[in-house]
């Protein structure tokens, strides 16, 4: 039952990453991509891929996910993307959308 919950929370939270350009200020989502790295940081990876996984597996949701959809990528250059490339192409999307093409966000 653990394991399906925190799958769903996992879902959840990446289809929330996903849509944050549009559904949130840029500055807002500049806060929650600084709150997803730190913890990245402290907890030495994604808390909920620990929790499913364990601490030193070097399997991780994202990565799963991707091989769901048959996208074969590297444990490195997944950490990679989802480290260094994923959170400033979601800020640079929402400046994008919401400073030069002058788009609201949905919610706040």
């Amino acid at each position: 039952m653990k394991k399906h919950l925190i799958f769903i929370l996992h879902i959840i939270i990446t289809l929330a990453f996903t849509f944050l350009p549009i559904l949130f200020s840029w500055w807002l989502n500049l806060a929650i991509y600084v709150v997803w790295y730190l913890h990245y940081l402290v907890f030495g990876g994604c808390v909920l891929s620990i929790a499913q996984y364990g601490k030193n597996s070097k399997k991780d949701f994202g990565r799963e996910l991707l091989k769901t959809l048959r996208i074969k990528m590297s444990y490195e250059q997944y950490l990679f993307f989802t480290r260094y490339i994923q959170a400033p192409l979601c800020i640079g999307l929402s400046l994008l959308w919401q400073k030069v093409f002058d788009i609201n966000p949905l919610i706040f």
